[in-house]
């Protein structure tokens, strides 16, 4: 059986031992789950923590899967750095950056702050109700990563996981794309996907924290989370899916609506998880 467990970071999962897990199958987490555990296959999509996961070193010897993950030669370091290209050259650390060393490659996310306050307005313009502390997450990073890179380590590009695009998928999606595209799963079991929030704010282990929301920040939209997850269940009738949920007849436990249809789906807690694999470390 080619089992893999899918860790979202979802609070639903703060219990589980994930260490526990490991006789039973591979497991493949998202983002900042780096840094304090270490899954077989690590994604992230986001630029941001991307180069966090980069420079904490954690790419020397362990696969991880960036998107857009793509090395650029030094050569054209100065040419794609050029600030003379915009008109705010006085946003303090617009380039963030680690040190060079012996790199000859490096790889380079961002956004040109004139078009970062040209969209804040045109966001604010059409959703007024807006909170400013989702506001100010997405529109105050504006700026240049630029890592530089070493030249054997275990980053690659999300394409390269999959032969082609990402599709654009958030991380928990794209990670059961890669567990069953690449890895050729059997069964994919969902931890810390909670897709929903119990209450009106953000659902995350890693709120609070750099890359992140802030607790009082509103719930993530799921229904794109819910329509890509289904796309992936589509597209492999064979692999069975099982969300794993609390103990508990709560929001994030019930049952996805849309994933109705997909004969794949299944449901399970956390006691009858812990009947099936013996050893693992719960605490309810």
């Amino acid at each position: 059986m080619n089992r893999w467990f899918c860790i979202g970071n979802g609070e639903s999962r703060k219990p589980l031992n994930l260490d526990s897990l490991r006789e039973y199958g591979k497991l493949i987490g998202c983002n900042a789950l780096y840094r304090h555990f270490t899954p077989d296959v690590l994604i992230s999509v986001d630029h941001e923590i991307s180069h966090e996961v980069y420079r904490s070193g954690y790419c020397k010897e362990n696969i991880a899967y960036l998107r857009d993950w793509n090395r650029i030669p030094e050569q054209s370091y100065e040419l794609l750095t050029d600030l003379n290209l915009i008109s705010d050259t006085n946003q303090k650390n617009y380039i963030d950056e680690n040190e060079k060393g012996d790199g000859t490659e490096f790889v380079m996310h961002g956004i040109n702050i004139d078009q970062m306050k040209k969209l804040r307005s045109e966001v604010i313009e059409n959703n007024p109700d807006l909170p400013k502390q989702d506001l100010d997450l997405m529109f105050t990073r504006g700026g240049l990563w630029i890592t530089w890179l070493e030249e054997n380590d275990k980053a690659s590009s999300t394409i390269d996981a999959i032969g082609g695009g990402d599709y654009g998928f958030s991380s928990g999606p794209l990670s059961s794309l890669i567990a069953t595209y690449k890895y050729k799963a059997d069964e994919i079991y969902f931890i810390g996907h909670d897709l929903h929030s119990e209450d009106e704010y953000v659902n995350n282990i890693y709120k609070n924290t750099n890359c992140y929301l802030v607790d009082k920040a509103t719930a993530v939209y799921c229904g794109n989370w819910i329509q890509q997850h289904k796309l992936v269940f589509d597209k492999f009738p064979q692999t069975q899916f099982y969300k794993v949920n609390p103990n508990t007849d709560s929001k994030i436990s019930q049952p996805i609506e849309e994933w109705s249809e997909c004969s794949n789906v299944h449901y399970t807690n956390y006691n009858d998880f812990n009947k099936k694999f013996k050893n693992i470390v719960y605490d309810e």
